[in-house]
Parts: structure tokens; C-alpha cells; sequence
């Protein structure tokens, strides 16, 4: 399957309007720049909402299973916050994301729902679905809370729709302060490598040491284009970190797809270079389970996964939607 491009491919003007996010919110450039918006707290709809545009889409032209653990991310933290009614500081510890069907959408919407709450600790779950309220992925997420105030207590401006942002003024290139001059230069370099590892992999900027054969490895140089609002590598980039080292280290044409990813995030993800790694544990006749873990130069584990794949060579899945055309 070719990757559909969709006609969008993320410009200057794009990287300049997140910033005007950025600076109207008070928010990090991650979110803005993939678009990832706040709900209102309705009675039908709780959550987060993101457009499926071409900086979000991975190695098989559907949007990227990392994009979907950020949107998930982005949707649980939220509904926590809400039942705790106050500003919190909170800390993903533990993430499943089951994709049910490939998103070839144009905008996906995460309903979520508070499962336990507790002083210390909140788990809650969502559902993912797209215009059509057809379900394509489900997600549960365990957070580690802190009565500490947030930075910035509202992560994103409540909306309508994950596009609101969109419609606001950009500036010129000249108003960029020194740190978004570098975060602009960074992002427009990494988006230029139209990598076989699809647009959201080439966000990340992870680059490949050894893949395929089932291992891959490669170093990860960080930046502040991946911060969240504490100033560490956001989750949601974590785990498409480690989804991209498990496709790596699959050989095949097209990639396999992702069926599931377990995600343990043992400490922050911060400094400035990370290694990802994966090695392929288990090959069915129609699925691969694949280890993946994010270390720090100190060689401790920072993240860890266990991803099961649907193998490249599988043959064809009912399930899947066929991308636009």
C-alpha cells in the first residue's frame, strides 16, 4: 500500500500557526503542531478530538498508531482532571492501545470515561471513533497524580472541533523568538526526510543504527518540538517511538500493521538523546510479538513495550478501511 500523502503535508505556515497556538494557550508545540484538541465536557461527547492530516499518518498511509496513543493520552488525562475538578499534576505510568481498524478518516474522536480514581492514582478508558462513529481503537491509561499545580493548568483552549486552532493568526518569521527559531528549524528539517517510516516516525527523529532481521536500534536526539508541559518527551511521542522500532525490526513490504501495544513508562523521558530498540520475541502464522523499550544514556529503562503486529506477509484484513483516494 502506497502512503497517502492527503494533500497536506505540513509547511512553514503550518509550524508558524502552532506557535500562535502555543503562545495563545500557553501550551507545548507537540499538541499544537499535531493539532490534538480538548472537547468541551458535554454529555455526549468527553475527550479529545485530532484531524487526521499528513504529520500524523504512518508507515502504511493510515495515521500512526503513536498518534492514536497521543490522542488516547490526550482524552484520559483529560476526563481524570475533570473528576478531580482542580489544576493536577499527572504522570502516565501504564498504556494499552488495542487499534481495531486502519484510520483513513479525516477527523477521530476519543470518548473517555473515569474508571478509578484515587488520591494517588487514576485509570480511566476511552473509545476512539471516526466521523461515522465507527470504532477504531480503544485505549486505557494508568496515571500517576500529584496534588503539585500544573504549569499551565489548561492544556488546551476548549472547542468545537480539534481545527479551532487552526483559524488563528500567524506571525512573521521575524517575531520568532531564539527557542522557536530552533524548534522551526528542527521540525522542517526532520519533515524533509520522507522516510519509509511514514511522516509521524520522521517527526520524531529517530535515527537508525541497525533494522530489520528482527532487531532494530537507533539513537534518538530530543528537543523541545516533543515536550509536553513539564517539560519531558510527551508520552505519546514515547510510544510511537517504540511502534516505529517494532516495525523496524520486521522486514517486509508493505510494513505489518499494529494490533496492540502495552506501554510501561518506568521514568521521564528527558535529556538530550534517547536509544530505542526492539527485537522481535515470537513469529506466528499471522501475528509478531515484538519487545521495544526506550533507554537513557545511563543504559536505564525509561519505557517499555510489548507491541503485537499483524505480519506484512499475512495476507489481507477485513477490518481494515481503504485509505482515500
Amino acid at each position: 500500500m502506497s502512503q497517502q500523502t492527503r494533500g497536506d503535508g505540513a509547511t512553514t505556515a503550518d509550524i508558524l500557526s502552532a506557535f500562535a497556538a502555543m503562545r495563545a494557550h500557553g501550551v507545548r508545540f507537540y499538541k499544537t503542531f499535531m493539532s490534538f484538541g480538548e472537547l468541551p465536557d458535554t454529555t455526549s461527547v468527553r475527550g479529545a478530538a485530532v484531524p487526521v492530516r499528513h504529520r500524523v499518518l504512518g508507515p502504511r498511509g493510515f495515521m500512526a498508531a503513536g498518534a492514536l496513543a497521543t490522542l488516547a493520552d490526550a482524552a484520559l488525562s483529560a476526563v481524570l482532571r475533570r473528576s478531580i475538578g482542580e489544576p493536577t499534576k499527572m504522570a502516565t505510568i501504564g498504556l494499552m492501545l488495542q487499534v481495531i481498524r486502519e484510520v483513513s478518516a479525516r477527523t477521530i474522536v476519543a470518548d473517555a470515561e473515569t474508571v478509578s480514581l484515587t488520591r494517588r492514582v487514576g485509570v480511566a478508558r476511552c473509545k476512539m471513533t471516526n466521523e461515522e462513529g465507527t470504532l477504531v481503537a480503544i485505549a486505557t491509561g494508568t496515571f500517576a497524580i500529584s496534588n503539585m499545580q500544573m504549569v499551565y493548568p489548561r492544556l488546551f483552549a476548549e472547542q468545537d472541533n480539534a481545527t479551532g486552532d487552526s483559524q488563528l493568526p500567524s506571525f512573521p518569521l521575524q517575531e520568532l523568538s531564539r527557542h522557536e527559531r530552533l524548534i522551526l528549524k528542527n521540525v522542517e528539517r526532520l519533515l524533509r526526510a520522507s522516510s519509509a517510516d511514514g511522516p509521524f516516525a520522521d517527526f520524531l527523529g529517530i535515527e537508525w543504527q541497525r533494522r530489520g532481521d528482527g532487531e532494530a536500534r537507533g539513537r534518538w536526539p530530543l528537543g523541545p518540538h516533543l515536550w509536553n508541559t513539564v517539560g519531558v518527551i510527551h508520552g505519546g511521542a514515547v510510544c510511537g517511538a517504540l511502534v516505529a522500532a517494532a516495525l523496524a525490526c520486521i522486514p517486509g513490504d508493505p510494513p505489518g500493521r499494529i494490533l496492540e501495544q502495552h506501554v510501561q513508562f518506568i521514568r521521564p523521558a528527558q535529556g538530550d538523546e534517547l536509544v530505542v530498540e526492539a527485537q522481535l520475541s515470537r513469529r506466528g502464522r499471522s501475528v509478531i510479538f515484538v519487545d521495544a523499550a526506550v533507554t537513557n544514556p545511563e543504559h536505564k529503562i525509561v519505557a517499555s513495550a510489548l507491541i503485537t503486529v499483524r505480519g506484512p506477509r499475512a495476507g489481507s484484513d477485513s477490518a481494515i478501511d481503504e485509505p482515500p483516494r
